[in-house]
């Protein structure tokens, strides 16, 4: 259970002259969460063992932009800006152990602690486009700072980044036609890792499951290059292209044997993945009011590096699709329903199953522009799981998470 609310506000200046504006965001959350396990085991009805596991404490978010855009003509602009978050949290995590001679679940010192975290991201951003002879070109560059600590008072250990990174990117566009239009890009992109993959210390997740995050985890950096065509005939828009990206400091959640029946997963930067492939998409309205956005990806897939001291190389060949569907019953009525599927993957230790995932929700508009209220049902057919094997030394590993809707 929890409480969550945020608080959003817009800014748009604009200096008399077409697109030569200024736009501001600020973004404000706040969430308290508590979560509670509890595993017991019996023999013939009466108790014998189990664990009692809380996760609890507040998170703050701050988010702010500021976009500034100046035009020079039709097809030239300058823009630039910056864009900054700062998350602050404090979570505590407790470990009971059942004790059968009292019959009580008490708690361990030594399994329990508290973890502050700080991250702040700063950057600042220009961009330049043009119109060369026919080719619209654009160009950027994305410098970025980062500062995130984690203390753990329990331990009296801190853990620090602080760090700049720059990221690049070039677009190209040309227009074959008034129907088809050629674009190739480059662009160096960020994944970071979450909170609780950082934490320095185990987490009981269940009585056969310990988590232990490494605060030394680099984010992932991501080169993408991509070249395609967009065509559009009458309502139909067909859009495709072939693309090679390179994820570097690749990281992946690693599992070794603890003890016996437990299993302790950490995270680690295992080394690099590849993905070469092409997609697919249409976007058309069969009725007038139905419209469809169909996708499809088929990419050659390959992560390897070091794992344990020894080298490894995995490959498969993946697809995914989405078949997006919205019908527009009234002016103020939508509906959506959504399908999703992802064809089995490799890791670096093992392999994801097929997951398919399908979304219905409604949406009414009950007081123009002021009020609107909307229904959703998640996994409408009770499919989406997902299913991972892992396998190690002295280990094999199957997992089924189900979600329910």
């Amino acid at each position: 259970s929890g409480t969550y609310y945020s608080l959003n506000a817009n800014y748009a200046h604009n200096f008399g002259v077409k697109n030569h504006q200024i736009l501001g965001e600020l973004f404000f959350s706040n969430s308290n969460s508590d979560e509670t396990t509890i595993t017991s085991e019996f023999d013939e009805g009466i108790q014998f063992s189990g664990r009692q596991t809380k996760e609890f404490g507040p998170s703050t978010d701050f988010r702010g932009k500021l976009d500034y855009t100046l035009p020079f003509s039709e097809f030239s602009k300058f823009e630039a800006g910056y864009q900054g978050q700062v998350d602050i949290s404090e979570e505590t995590n407790e470990l009971y152990e059942f004790n059968p001679q009292n019959g009580e679940y008490e708690f361990q010192s030594e399994f329990s602690n508290i973890n502050d975290y700080t991250r702040s991201e700063h950057a600042l951003y220009s961009i330049y486009s043009n119109k060369i002879w026919d080719i619209q070109i654009q160009g950027g560059l994305r410098a970025e700072y980062t500062f995130r600590t984690i203390e753990v008072p329990t331990q009296n250990e801190s853990f620090n980044i602080d760090r700049i990174d720059y990221f690049p990117s070039v677009h190209s566009s040309y227009k074959l036609s008034e129907l088809s239009t050629l674009m190739a890009s480059y662009s160096r992109r960020i994944e970071r890792p979450r909170g609780w993959a950082l934490e320095p210390f185990p987490t009981w997740i269940d009585a056969n499951n310990v988590r232990f995050g490494n605060p030394n985890l680099l984010p992932e950096f991501i080169d993408s290059y991509e070249t395609g065509i967009q065509t559009n005939i009458g309502e139909v828009s067909i859009s495709s292209e072939v693309y090679y990206r390179v994820t570097k400091n690749k990281i992946e959640f690693i599992r070794t044997v603890v003890d016996e029946n437990v299993t302790q997963t950490t995270f680690e930067n295992v080394g690099k993945d590849y993905s070469i492939g092409a997609e697919l998409m249409f976007n058309f309205n069969p009725l007038q009011f139905w419209n469809v956005n169909l996708m499809g990806n088929v990419y050659d897939y390959l992560v390897e590096g070091v794992l344990y001291d020894e080298p490894f190389s995995r490959t498969s060949f993946n697809w995914q699709t989405r078949f997006n569907n919205s019908f527009k019953l009234w002016s103020s009525t939508q509906i959506q329903f959504n399908l999703s599927y992802n064809s089995p993957s490799v890791s670096s230790q093992g392999r994801w199953e097929v997951s398919l995932r399908s979304d219905l929700s409604v949406r009414h508009e009950i007081i123009e522009n002021i009020l609107a209220a909307t229904l959703q049902i998640r996994d409408v057919f009770g499919t989406t799981k997902r299913e991972f094997t892992s396998q190690g030394e002295n280990f094999y590993n199957y997992n089924q998470y189900d979600f329910e809707s």
